[in-house]
């Protein structure tokens, strides 16, 4: 986390289910009946951290 408080930011990369886009707060968690198919990349930057 020093590494993100100094020098930041870094990228992270995660693959995600389509409906992750429209989550909008707690925990996420995808539906068991999605398959492996619909997963998509997504690359959020990492910017700060107290």
């Amino acid at each position: 986390m020093k590494e993100i408080r100094d020098n930041g930011p870094v990228q992270a990369t995660m693959d995600v289910f389509r409906d992750f886009f429209l989550y909008e707060s707690g925990i996420y968690s995808c539906p068991s009946h999605y398959k492996r198919s619909q997963i998509h990349s997504f690359s959020p930057p990492i910017k700060d951290y107290p």
